[in-house]
């Protein structure tokens, strides 16, 4: 492998790296790459106007532009932005780098890149905010939830989540949807900062993965509910952490390393996703929206935790509206009219139904998630056919901003007016019916 040359700052001697092979077009001792033999030159161009878009990247060829700019391989960004007029060109973490207007004084495709570095550096910095947010929340949220739907003082062996995994993956997701609402397109209709992120969620993403792979699930033994939620918020923090440290990082080498390498601005640039006319946004909206999907997500968790599901049935006769169980008794219970179908929320308590939840009151009134919703998604999701444990989001790639999007919460659904489960009534626990003839799947 050959060796090439880094700067850390302008002016400095060049240190060794061997992170990439030039190959027959490398010139020079390892400073630059040449066109490949038959290319066309680069057609003259300074001050024209041009939109900012990925198109117009590609005309102006500035992938081969930034490849093959003289000594490349050894200048960084500090030094590319020096030699092309941009003077105190300071990027980086907690740094606002700006081109300014062409050729004010930065002409010529030079200021292609510096204003697509501009917009990167920015999108970088609102990645690194969104990370804090979604961890913050996560922690918050959790821990509330924990606190009001959970006896403090229960010693029973359970999990308060279903999984770890779901609570870092919704982090990363909520991360995700907060930095692409920060850079959308003048005209709202393209987020590009959700696929052009040259490197930046991907490294996310594995943080997330590594994190879900080495997580135990707090199957809680004797500790106490407050003990068992600090080994979740423990894993929040760390998955913060090791992710804005991976973020740093990617910052670092766009500023540091030579801007032809792949770990330089050729490999952040390349494409031209990041030049286009951005506006940053306020994403206190949809921040908003996040919490609220956060909170209905960690809902649907400790239910699942708990081992619920959803019975229909008939009879509403009984003295909660429209003849549901009632609300103050513990019940999750809602019928969609006086004498009609009856859902319950129950859930398997050693084999038994368990029917009152601990705080249900709590559920509704102060979450807002009323049982005619939890019965409605969960519902409608079984209806896709794709099983009980079907979750669209749970990749935590395109988790949606509106809470009635389609099994936003998904329990498993059994109806107990199939003739198997009526006749297995007959002799066995709403439980055993519904888990064999039923053939719904709990943990």
């Amino acid at each position: 492998m050959d060796t090439l040359f880094k700067y850390t700052q302008a002016g400095k001697t060049p240190v060794h790296d061997t992170f990439c092979t030039p190959g027959k077009n490398f010139q020079d001792k390892g400073v630059g790459y040449k066109l490949p033999r038959g290319a066309k030159p680069f057609q003259p161009y300074k001050c024209g106007r041009k939109p900012l878009s990925p198109k117009t990247w590609k005309e102006l060829r500035i992938d081969e532009y930034i490849k093959t700019y003289p000594r490349g391989l050894v200048a960084n960004l500090t030094v590319f932005a020096a030699e092309n007029k941009a003077m105190n060109f300071a990027c980086g973490m907690n740094q606002f780098c700006s081109a300014g207007q062409l050729c004010s004084p930065i002409s010529g495709r030079a200021w292609w890149v510096l204003a697509a570095v501009e917009q990167a550096n920015m999108y970088f910095n609102s990645l690194f905010t969104a990370i804090g947010f979604a961890s913050s929340q996560a922690k918050a949220i959790g821990a509330e939830l924990v606190k009001d739907l959970y006896l403090q003082d229960a010693k029973k062996k359970y999990r308060l989540f279903q999984s770890i995994a779901m609570v870092l993956t919704m982090a990363l997701a909520v991360t995700a949807m907060i930095a692409a609402v920060v850079f959308m397109t003048a005209t709202g209709t393209v987020a590009f900062a959700v696929f052009a992120t040259a490197g930046a969620m991907i490294a996310i993403a594995q943080v997330t993965m590594i994190l879900k792979a080495q997580a135990e699930e707090i199957e809680a033994g004797n500790q106490d509910t407050f003990t068992k939620w600090s080994h979740y918020e423990g894993h929040i923090s760390e998955w913060q952490s090791k992710s804005q440290t991976e973020l740093g990082k990617r910052v670092k080498d766009m500023v540091e390393y030579p801007i032809s390498s792949h770990r330089g601005l050729f490999g952040l640039l390349e494409g031209g996703e990041y030049c286009r006319n951005n506006q940053k946004q306020d994403s206190n909206d949809m921040e908003k929206k996040m919490t609220r999907i956060l909170t209905i997500r960690f809902a649907n968790q400790i239910l699942r935790a708990k081992k619920g599901f959803i019975t229909i049935g008939e009879g509403c006769y009984s003295k909660g509206p429209n003849g549901a169980f009632s609300l103050d008794e513990g019940w999750l219970s809602w019928c969609d009219k006086p004498g009609g179908l009856m859902y319950n929320v129950i859930y398997d308590d050693d084999g038994k139904s368990g029917n009152q939840f601990y705080n249900a009151r709590l559920l509704v009134e102060k979450y807002h998630i009323s049982v005619e919703y939890i019965v409605k998604q969960a519902v409608e999701c079984s209806q896709l056919g794709k099983g009980p444990d079907y979750d669209p989001y749970a990749d935590g790639k395109n988790l949606p901003a509106d809470e009635n999007a389609r099994c936003v919460m998904n329990l498993p659904v059994c109806d107990t007016r199939g003739a198997g489960v009526r006749k297995m009534l007959k002799h066995h626990t709403t439980v055993k019916a519904c888990r064999v003839a039923g053939g719904i799947k709990l943990p």
